[in-house]
């Protein structure tokens, strides 16, 4: 029974809690709470039915009793709550709610045993600490009985929500020590005396690094009974154990590790967000029991912040706009479609969501899913309706803008280049424009001051309506600029009509000298290829010279061969990002993960961390236990 292994209550006491809870207590739990979901909803009654005991039982009216009243009533209170625990175990795993001896454990570790999840009581100790401290003041003694005295004062409602919150946190590395330390010791204590083992005694000594990189050296102690002195009461005996702690605290420093390469607690800065070829963003792997609440919602952040930089349209804002996502989510994606969404920074405050979240999250939105989350506009999207800015002195950064500013500046070009000459010049009888040199100065007709004031008027028309209203009637478009159009002048006349174009405006005919030379070389040579002329060997004061034929410029070098290509992570076929190329991996961690293509000789000794090699290497050389790491998996980007 429950109650029966609680020192508190003597074994009189132990039956008559029993007793209650067999055959009331698992009636009403029964009746109120047939699903056994939550303590809370047996709450009110365990209060009332705790208050009768302590009213009406005469073993629970004694003086003893009465002197540590707060004492014996969490002793009462952590009967019912057990014995809650054990009826929704036999619920999980399919037994019938059955009043017998409690069951064994279903899926219990031994660190659950050992170092249990912190209580609501450890969770309120947590918050309510300081006031303790200063209302006992030096009275140490008078701690734990002033704080169970304040957490069994509390609002049951208050009660219930540190249960909900214990129930659902994960705890931290932290909170896990403190309770091995408070645990442990009753555990081995009870190992000790237990008669199926003859009679024990041990002490157990460990060793941890604090928050603050600190070795710590908790010791456990167990005895045979309550008449055996403990060891260390002898001076010899403090002197003994003194002596093995400090060598232990050496061996200790010199073999954890430390913070930094420390790998069971990850920071949301050090996860990468694995991305697809298209630069999509994808939810991370994780392991929700090594990361701290913070962190997660920190990772959470950066991915969606990520998403939105990634797909967001260009009049959008570049940060995510939280609350106008949450206040009006069918505007920015299908909400059918992605009904598990949370874009509620005050939810996701709470721990249950936020976990809850994280967990849709790696399920819809990690790599392998076939259906990630993504932003999808709606029509009625009202700043999408506003067109971009189209001014090149907007100076807008979006993408709109910069296509804008293009087309823009092709226009202003166009126009410049349509303007009427202003270089001429007369040769003979005969008036033509002169072909403007490359010093020649281009200037628009000086009555181009109306044609300014139309362009300033029609400033919000798009760019091809302003080169339309801009361009003067007078004035033709040019034909597209070819190579060969850079040598010719041009022309105020349209070039497709050819037939009215004027014979002082044709092109230039081949000189006579010129074609006759041609005729008579096809003559000596019929269709044969004329003679190559040799290059001359001399000058003409007939010394040789050496031929200073220009040799042909080198090919281009072939950019691809060129560039230092980026290292690439690849070994085995399995892609990784670039956070392989931080962090150590330990032997310990290696062989303990089943790595065996590795051996002790492939690791290098450091002091702080003991045996350790670079996971760059790692992956290199056992790529298959690199990607099979829990710690490791967020760096996958391609498998084989």
């Amino acid at each position: 029974m429950a109650g029966s292994k609680h020192r508190t209550l003597d074994p009189a006491q132990a039956h008559v809690v029993s007793t209650i809870l067999q055959e009331e207590f698992a009636a009403v739990v029964r009746d109120k709470d047939p699903g056994v979901t939550s303590y809370r909803n047996v709450t009110k009654w365990a209060s009332a039915r705790r208050a009768k005991i302590f009213a009406e039982e005469t073993l629970f009216k004694t003086v003893a009793v009465r002197a540590k009243l707060a004492e014996f009533n969490l002793a009462v209170d952590r009967c019912f709550r057990n014995y809650y625990r054990k009826l929704r175990t036999d619920a999980q795993s399919g037994q019938a709610h059955q009043s017998g001896p409690s069951a064994p454990h279903v899926g219990t570790t031994l660190v659950d045993r050992v170092a249990p999840r912190p209580t609501a009581l450890d969770l309120y100790e947590v918050d309510v600490r300081d006031e303790v401290m200063e209302l006992v003041g030096q009275d140490v003694g008078e701690y734990h009985p002033r704080l169970l005295e304040m957490w069994l004062a509390l609002e049951e409602d208050l009660r219930g929500e540190y249960e909900e919150q214990a129930e659902t946190i994960v705890p931290t590395v932290e909170q896990r020590r403190r309770s091995l330390e408070a645990h442990f010791s009753n555990e081995l204590d009870a190992i000790c005396r237990d008669k199926a083992l003859g009679g024990l005694m041990a002490i157990t000594v460990f060793a941890f690094r604090d928050s603050d990189g600190q070795v710590q050296t908790p010791d456990c102690y167990g005895r045979v009974d309550d008449i055996t002195p403990g060891f260390g009461c002898e001076e010899d005996e403090r002197e003994a154990l003194s002596a093995f702690t400090a060598v232990w605290r050496e061996y200790a420093m010199e073999h954890l590790p430390t913070e930094v390469s420390r790998r069971s607690s990850p920071s949301s800065k050090t996860i990468i967000i694995p991305r697809n070829p298209q630069g999509l963003p994808f939810f991370p792997a994780i392991n929700q029991r090594s990361i701290l609440p913070g962190d997660l919602e920190d990772l959470i952040v950066r991915y969606l912040e990520a998403l939105w930089t990634h797909l967001r349209r260009p009049h959008h804002p570049r940060t995510l706009p939280w609350e106008d996502v949450a206040n009006d989510p069918s505007t920015y994606y299908d909400t059918q479609r992605y009904d598990y969404m949370c874009f509620d920074r005050d939810a996701l405050e709470n721990l249950p969501r936020l976990y809850e979240f994280a967990t849709e999250l790696e399920k819809h939105c990690g790599v392998a899913s076939s259906d990630p989350f993504a932003f999808s506009f709606s029509v009625e999207d009202p700043i999408a309706q506003q067109p971009p800015q189209t001014s090149m002195a907007a100076g807008s950064n979006s993408e709109g803008s910069r296509e804008t500013r293009k087309q823009d500046c092709s226009t202003s070009a166009l126009i410049q280049t349509s303007a009427p000459l202003s270089t001429s010049s007369t040769r003979g009888n005969d008036q033509q424009k002169a072909i403007p040199t490359a010093n020649s100065n281009i200037s628009v007709s000086p009555s181009s001051t109306s044609d300014t004031v139309a362009r300033s008027s029609t400033a919000s028309l798009s760019p091809a309506d302003r080169i339309r209203v801009a361009l003067p009637s007078t004035v033709q478009r040019l034909p597209p600029s070819t190579r060969s159009s850079k040598r010719s002048a041009p022309s105020d006349f349209d070039n497709s009509d050819e037939t009215d174009r004027p014979a002082s405006l044709a092109p230039p005919s081949r000189g006579t000298r010129s074609r006759q030379v041609k005729d008579d070389a096809e003559k000596r040579h019929g269709n044969d290829k004329p003679p190559q002329k040799r290059a001359r060997r001399s000058n003409k004061k007939g010394i040789d010279v050496v031929s200073t034929v220009a040799k042909p410029a080198p090919a281009p070098a072939d950019q691809k061969k060129s560039k230092k290509g980026a290292k690439k992570n690849n070994f085995g076929g399995w892609q990784f990002d670039n956070s392989i190329n931080f962090g150590a991996i330990r032997l310990v961690d290696y062989q303990k993960e089943g790595g065996t293509i590795l051996q002790e000789s492939d690791f290098i000794f450091k002091r702080d961390s003991g045996r350790e090699l670079g996971a760059r290497a790692v992956a290199s050389k056992d790529p298959a236990w690199f990607a099979g790491s829990e710690l490791w998996r967020s760096a996958i980007l391609e498998r084989p």
